[in-house]
């Protein structure tokens, strides 16, 4: 993964590499691996590279006096009051794709459809997949977290955005209300001589 975007001569950070830094709490700085680890090392797999950079630092670049400050990197560490890695909740990679939530208030993912709040309908979201999960947000919010499908064709909701999704319905929709009848003027009756009949029956 790259870690920075070039548009022209203007480089931004990766937004995937800033969520590690957000969620690591550390500020990215731009630089690369040189000198030998770079140049004599083969790697077979990812995780062969991270074991042999692992042991690098803790072997080689972190024990060496550092030209600049004329001091060990690893005898630094105590005055930065660095947070342990382990005692930070794994980080989440996600790779998120876009979706318009309906306005049933579900989204379309993997041939299954998912609930959220009923406010979002019609807005642009995107939906992830981790551990089982499936992650909903909008923008930088968590809007909705369900158990992922077991099979395509299923319909994932939660009673809470059904309940609000219910009442928006029954406030939107009113019974007619009922007229009364009111009377401006009195009926017109007809009214016949009843010798015209007598006419007709003779």
């Amino acid at each position: 993964m790259a870690v920075y975007l070039w548009r022209g001569r203007e480089r931004t950070l990766h937004p995937r590499y800033a969520a590690l830094a957000s969620h690591y709490n550390f500020a990215p700085k731009f630089g690369a691996v040189t000198g030998r680890f770079k140049t004599s090392h083969t790697f077979a797999d990812l995780d062969d590279l991270n074991g042999q950079g692992r042991a690098w630092l803790d072997q080689t670049a972190n024990v060496r006096v550092h030209c600049t400050t004329g001091q060990r990197p690893v005898d630094l560490w105590p005055q930065e009051g660095l947070t342990p890695v382990h005692s930070v909740s794994e980080y989440r990679f996600l790779d998120p794709v876009r979706r318009t939530v309906s306005f049933e208030a579900l989204v379309h993912y993997r041939g299954s459809r998912y609930s959220v709040p009923p406010a979002y309908a019609g807005q642009a979201v995107e939906v992830s997949a981790f551990g089982g999960q499936i992650i909903i947000r909008a923008a930088d919010s968590l809007i909705a977290e369900h158990r992922e499908a077991i099979r395509p064709g299923q319909c994932i909701v939660a009673r809470e955005h059904l309940a609000e999704l219910w009442k928006i319905t029954a406030e939107q929709i009113q019974p007619p209300r009922e007229q009364p009848m009111v009377l401006t003027a009195p009926p017109e009756v007809l009214r016949v001589d009843l010798r015209s009949f007598e006419e007709v029956l003779a």
